[in-house]
């Protein structure tokens, strides 16, 4: 059988924000950027102590779409 090629890329970045909220608003307002970019998922996760710990994940169809 042969085996499907998967090629995608996972881009992760940790932040320190000074305002969760105020961030989170220029990010999504941002979206189209993204997708311009070549980013097929994102995501956003805060951190349980601290919300304005976050960590961001993109995902690309590929390594070179990621590094673009």
């Amino acid at each position: 059988m042969a085996r499907e090629n998967n090629t995608r890329a996972t881009l992760l970045a940790r932040h320190h924000v000074r305002d969760y909220a105020a961030w989170k608003q220029i990010y999504d307002s941002a979206a189209g950027l993204r997708k311009d970019g070549g980013v097929l998922v994102d995501s956003v996760y805060q951190g349980k102590g601290d919300p304005n710990a976050i960590m961001v994940t993109h995902r690309c169809a590929s390594m070179a779409a990621a590094e673009a």
